[in-house]
């Protein structure tokens, strides 16, 4: 009785206001909360592990970078980001499949090494692995 009579009915309402906007959440968005875990081994064949989640229409990485675009269907996601400045220009690619959940990301740079815009230098590295997905 240290908090007063009507204490334990006030909290009990409180609790069920709080589970009630979380069960509308969950289940009006559940797609918003899409989250791909995804594996790979590196050149020294240690595991290595990235994130992306989807955030609304987007879909942000462990980094918190936002993917600007995404293609996707019933069978496919598709992200990328393409970041270009006078020093270099960079595009970001992962290719998620829905269905055995494999993925193939391509990081593909192309740097200036000199003068303006000439001589160029590309770099390219590619990663496969398998994800899993929680909602």
């Amino acid at each position: 009785m240290a908090n007063g009579p009507g204490f334990h009915g006030k909290g009990l309402n409180l609790m069920k206001k709080i589970l009630f906007a979380l069960l509308l959440i969950f289940f009006k968005n559940p797609v918003s909360a899409e989250r791909y875990t995804c594996s790979f081994l590196d050149k020294d064949g240690k595991t290595k592990i990235f994130t992306e989640t989807r955030s609304g229409n987007k879909f942000v990485d462990g980094l918190g970078i936002v993917q600007s675009k995404i293609k996707e269907n019933d069978d496919i996601v598709i992200l990328y980001n393409v970041t270009l400045n006078e020093e270099m220009g960079i595009i970001h690619s992962t290719i998620i499949t829905k269905s055995d959940l494999k993925f193939a990301k391509t990081i593909s740079a192309l740097e200036n090494v000199g003068g303006k815009n000439f001589p160029q230098r590309i770099k390219s590295e590619s990663i496969n692995g398998a994800c899993t997905v929680t909602m």
